[in-house]
């Protein structure tokens, strides 16, 4: 699995698992027909703009830490769609790597044209043992902020696993028709470019440097939590004016007991002077 970089924000908008995101929002149960019907147009919009470029060069590291049953990274390198690279393998282009300090930008599409993108197959319970320092090239980049859609880690934000990390790459470096065919050979793997379009089209745009991809990913997430703020707000009522609801019957209550005193004061009265 490959873990996309968290972005540094401030506390009191850490981003939490499911907290931010309506993850059920998108209509992800039933792929079937309706999942080849979106392949078709989405390749269709793709084709294109597509047309003149050639495929990126990709490569994986394999650890073999993951669960081989749903293993992603051995999956694409199954179908002749990535590299499998031995450990001491140099890779001259992009490396994903939890270890990086910089944000893919549109800034390293000259090097990924050159030498391509690698990613790194790993179990995250164990990343202290792996041999970084072997595969380190100085080209090593973190993922923007994404939400993942695989059947492990569906809805949190970050927790790609390597066949979304090295889709969401090419996707922001303009290779769409690429990005998709990795996803194409896992069950619903193209609900991934669904739930981060908006994302993707940002990164994508906006994004010519690591410092645009921070700036673009702060003003997401502030603008995600204000959303959500928003609709706590229309939602709940209002604090004070339920306050005011709760005294104005109080203050029925107390009047009617008052009332209701005067009247057994008054009716005491009445029998004493009748007696």
């Amino acid at each position: 699995m490959y873990r996309t970089g968290k972005c540094k924000i401030d506390s009191d908008q850490h981003v939490e698992k499911s907290s931010l995101f309506n993850i059920n929002k998108f209509k992800y149960k039933n792929f079937g027909d309706a999942l080849f019907e979106k392949k078709d147009k989405y390749e269709s919009e793709i084709d294109i703009e597509d047309n003149n470029k050639s495929e990126i060069k990709l490569g994986l590291w394999d650890f073999c830490q993951c669960d081989i049953n749903r293993c992603s990274g051995r999956k694409l390198i199954r179908f002749g769609y990535v590299r499998n690279l031995r450990c001491n393998k140099k890779w001259a282009g992009i490396i994903l790597s939890p270890r990086a300090k910089k944000k893919l930008s549109l800034g390293d599409l000259p090097l990924v044209i050159k030498s391509g993108i690698a990613a790194i197959d790993c179990s995250w319970n164990r990343i202290e043992e792996l041999p970084l320092r072997r595969i380190h090239n100085g080209n090593e980049r973190l993922l923007p902020f994404l939400v993942a859609a695989n059947s492990t880690h569906y809805g949190r934000p970050y927790e790609l696993s390597c066949a979304e990390a090295l889709s969401a790459a090419l996707h922001i470096l303009g290779f769409h028709k690429q990005a998709c065919h990795l996803l194409d050979i896992f069950k619903g793997g193209l609900h991934f470019l669904e739930v981060n379009a908006e994302l993707l089209d940002l990164y994508g745009k906006y994004g010519e440097t690591p410092t645009d991809i921070i700036e673009l990913e702060k003003k997401y997430i502030a603008d995600c939590l204000k959303e959500k703020n928003a609709r706590k707000d229309y939602d709940l009522p209002d604090c004070e004016d339920y306050e005011d609801e709760e005294d104005n019957k109080d203050e029925k209550v107390d009047e009617e007991y008052e009332d209701k005193r005067l009247l057994s004061l008054r009716s005491n009265r009445v029998i004493e002077v009748k007696k």
